[in-house]
């Protein structure tokens, strides 16, 4: 039994599913039908009178009608009811005989592309001869009427960029479709191919009147009506709202699709204790900006006093990681704790723990650095050089400093008899012996003086 703990790691993800699409599909197209007019069962039995499928194989197969579309979709996993529905050239509804044409029909993971500048009705087998695409599989290539246009159809959600034909690189690009529109009938939803009305019938264009019966050159009362919005424009124009209307849901419907078939290929969420974490990890980390933009709203004052507060109460962590802004060194072999002097030892995260490898000690005083840069003992450890020597007395440093401006009083006195050449009085330099001639400057030097330095 699970527990209320496990139970809460757990949470129910739902998820708008489509029909499996794995099955193979066939696509009748017929001629002279209007699938509105007929049942669904009757077409599956004279689908399955023509095609001669055995009960097992009829089990197999689900048919799909689709009346808008005016087609009929069968799908099946028997390759023997595939091969035998691919071979169906004529159906018999209603003791008539309805020609058809079949296809097999593009998988549901595939998306669609094309490419312009193709010369027009290049046949099909031509197109699929000479296509080459690096980015994804070419399924089927044909093309789209009288254009220079040719649709191609890949495996996978993903079109690429560029396609190869006929040695020469094609810019491929995204088919947003448009919906269906039947010339001889003004209707959305088929193709002229499958249009149920019969061959015969002839509407206007403009006025959308059936002009069957009159000739050519007889003229009619013709007034410009749209059949699909009854406005005051001609039927095939693509201006018309509702032909608008009906492209862009074509292309959102195939834009949506796409992004399905990329979300199938989606590996499967895993709502495990990891998962849990990352969501906590997340949590916190809004929580963290949250609290940093409040913070940024504060008043300088504020501000000021919040980081004086939080630097006085920080209480040193100790496992500090080490930066590289530390100085650090590495204890010489052969020095003992005495000669290092005595510094205090800190943690560092991935510091060695091998007794040949000591860890490392932080520089807090010139004494440390100076046995540090000391040449090793018994080892054969190389020898740093020693850095320049500095003063560590306040007597040394008032000494190099009344040095100092000797000798800058000496060389401004030669620079003035230079350039006023007037013979003046020649100051001996100060030598190593001799005590510290005074400042010629404005500036004693006191014990107190002495102190403050």
């Amino acid at each position: 039994m699970p527990t209320p703990d496990d139970t809460a790691r757990w949470r129910t993800v739902y998820r708008s599913r489509r029909r499996s699409a794995e099955l193979p599909t066939v696509v009748f197209r017929p001629s002279n039908l209007s699938l509105k007019a007929c049942k669904p069962i009757a077409i599956s039995q004279a689908i399955a009178a023509a095609a001669h499928l055995t009960p097992s194989e009829l089990q197999d197969t689900l048919l799909q009608p689709q009346p808008d579309k005016n087609i009929i979709s069968v799908s099946t996993f028997r390759m023997s009811a595939l091969t035998k529905l691919r071979g169906l050239q004529s159906l018999r509804i209603q003791d008539t005989d309805i020609p058809l044409r079949a296809y097999l029909g593009a998988p549901t993971d595939s998306c669609r592309g094309v490419i312009h500048g193709v010369q027009a009705n290049t046949p099909p087998e031509e197109l699929a001869a000479n296509l080459i695409s690096t980015g994804a599989s070419i399924i089927s290539a044909r093309m789209m009427g009288r254009t220079e246009t040719a649709l191609i159809t890949f495996a996978g959600s993903t079109i690429p960029g560029y396609v190869i034909y006929h040695h020469t690189d094609f810019r491929c690009y995204p088919q947003k479709p448009k919906a269906q529109f039947c010339s001889p009938c003004h209707n959305i939803g088929h193709r002229v191919d499958v249009c149920p009305l019969p061959p015969s019938t002839v509407l206007c264009p403009t006025c959308s009147r059936d002009i069957t019966g009159l000739a050519a050159d007889q003229e009619h009362d013709c007034v410009p009506k749209c059949h699909l919005c009854q406005g005051a424009h001609a039927s095939t124009s693509p201006k018309c709202p509702t032909r608008m209307d009906a492209d862009a849901q074509s292309a959102r419907r195939a834009y949506q699709r796409r992004l399905a078939n990329r979300r199938s290929q989606r590996p499967a969420l895993d709502m495990t204790s990891s998962d849990t974490q990352y969501r906590r990890h997340r949590s916190s980390s809004r929580r963290r900006q949250r609290s940093q933009s409040r913070h940024r709203q504060r008043p300088q004052s504020q501000q000021r006093h919040a980081s004086r507060f939080h630097r006085q109460n920080r209480s040193p962590s100790p496992h500090r990681r080490v930066t590289t802004s530390q100085h650090v060194r590495l204890r010489l072999p052969g020095h003992t704790q005495a000669q290092q002097g005595e510094v205090s030892q800190q943690p560092s995260v991935g510091a060695p723990t091998d007794p040949a490898h000591p860890p490392a000690t932080p520089i807090t005083s010139s004494l440390t650095y100076r046995n540090a840069l000391a040449p090793p003992g018994p080892s054969n450890s190389p020898t740093l050089p020693l850095p320049p020597t500095a003063p560590q007395t306040i007597p040394e440093l008032y000494a190099l400093m009344v040095n100092l401006f000797s000798h800058l009083d000496h060389r401004l006195a030669t620079i003035e008899e230079a350039v006023d050449h007037r013979p003046r009085r020649k100051r001996a330099p100060p030598s190593k012996n001799s005590p510290p001639p005074p400042c010629s400057r404005d500036v004693s030097f006191t014990s107190d003086t002495e102190d403050q330095l």
